[in-house]
């Protein structure tokens, strides 16, 4: 299963160009499930408010929308993830991403992102 982070969920989802060939190639072939953490629907909710990103429809309906067209599973935040995130070594500033990484982690999933921070951390697979 392949784990996207928050950009590569809107840039897969709003603007494909921004992810490399390759990586869409893989992403598009249906062969390995996606996912997306449950964090990431507060990342794009803040960007959404903040003025950063323009949606055509409300967060939720938009999220809910994409999620089942893509087909997508949104994976929760478990109190072992929460904590783990925050275990982990002080690599990555962003508690969000930490999250994430996290999730990637703990469900040995493969992180789709474009963050150059994220594939530092060891024992995460990284696409992109």
């Amino acid at each position: 299963m392949f784990l996207l982070d928050t950009c590569a969920l809107i840039w897969f989802t709003l603007d494909r160009n921004q992810i490399p060939k390759r990586t869409r190639a893989l992403l598009v072939a249906g062969d390995t499930p996606l996912a997306v953490s449950a964090i990431t629907g507060f990342e794009i909710a803040m960007l959404v408010r903040k003025g950063r990103l323009r949606l055509p429809q409300a967060t939720t309906e938009w999220l809910t929308r994409v999620l089942e067209e893509y087909v997508i599973d949104s994976l929760p935040l478990s109190l072992s993830v929460m904590v783990a995130a925050a275990e982990l070594p002080a690599i990555h500033a962003d508690p969000c991403d930490r999250m994430i990484i996290a999730t990637a982690k703990a469900q040995h999933l493969t992180l789709v992102t474009a963050d150059r921070v994220m594939p530092t951390y060891p024992g995460v697979k990284v696409v992109w």
